[in-house]
């Protein structure tokens, strides 16, 4: 078979651990990294886009829930709208870090949409906000992109030995460490687990 050329030549039986393993956790990155990007990102950006400008007053942030890493800040307030067509009262802020260093009281340019189902949607839209946004966006690409990293594994777990997988392997090497770090430093920044 190796003599030959055909495809079967070029892949071996995997060893170590199952390549199903391996890719059913790339599966699970991607989708999350994917799912993370929209609901972390995209959906934010799309109430800055189609929102109300208008002015967020924060009333205050409280611990709530706890993991390994402690428990998540949740801070909400006050918005309204510069033409005053829209007032949310009790808002939460989907990002925690928009409010650091702030006081109750404190206030920053924001975007607002209406209540949809039982809650408006507020989105701190000045410079700061849309930082903390971009690093949301690298943070769940890093994400995705170690979920491609871990299918290269996996494809180059059942490839023959040869140029072709050496290359990969320096590929994977290189790009699988800038993943993590990727991952880790944006939702550090932005809207970190640990936050």
């Amino acid at each position: 078979m190796a003599a030959d050329g055909s495809w079967e030549s070029r892949w071996r039986r995997p060893t170590g651990v199952p390549p199903a393993f391996t890719v059913v956790f790339a599966v699970l990155c991607l989708a999350a990294g994917a799912a993370g990007f929209k609901s972390q990102y995209l959906d934010p950006r799309e109430v800055i886009a189609e929102g109300r400008p208008g002015t967020f007053v924060l009333t205050g942030c409280e611990s709530v829930g706890g993991s390994r890493q402690g428990p998540s800040t949740r801070c909400s307030g006050e918005f309204r709208s510069d033409d005053g067509s829209l007032h949310l009262a009790g808002v939460h802020l989907p990002e925690s870090h928009d409010a650091a260093g702030m006081g109750p009281g404190d206030s920053f340019r924001a975007h607002g949409t209406g209540r949809g189902r039982g809650s408006g949607h507020v989105v701190r839209s000045d410079a700061r906000g849309t930082g903390n946004l971009t690093a949301r966006a690298v943070g769940w690409t890093g994400l995705g992109l170690l979920g491609a990293m871990l299918t290269g594994f996996a494809v180059r777990g059942r490839m023959r030995p040869g140029a072709g997988r050496a290359r990969l392997g320096v590929a994977l090497g290189v790009g699988t460490p800038a993943a993590v770090v990727t991952w880790l430093a944006g939702l550090g920044v932005g809207t970190g687990f640990w936050a």
